[in-house]
């Protein structure tokens, strides 16, 4: 699980650092720890789900391949939760 959580992590600093964020309410100003604090939520969410799911199914998605879906899905879903919070900070990403 820590795996995922660190891949989760990665990506999402990936697509932080590919993209330019703005905020046209506050010019000039460093998005830097509110995206922090928006990455923070997101891999908390991540876990909530993680949590939510049955033991079974992460105990025999751990044991395999099968999983690289289920991971995709968290990363996507993580990178929609930092947007959103963004989002709500004022910032848009260019």
């Amino acid at each position: 699980m820590k795996v995922v959580i660190a891949l989760v992590t990665c990506l999402l600093l990936t697509a932080c650092a590919s993209s330019r964020w703005v905020n046209p309410s506050k010019p000039g100003t460093d998005p830097q720890s509110d995206l922090v604090q928006c990455e923070k939520d997101a891999e908390r969410l991540v876990k909530l789900g993680d949590l939510a799911q049955p033991p079974s199914t992460m105990d025999t998605c751990a044991a395999g391949p099968n999983c690289q879906g289920r991971d995709i899905q968290r990363v996507t879903e993580a990178q929609s939760a930092l947007k959103r919070c963004m989002a709500k900070k004022g910032w848009q990403q260019q």
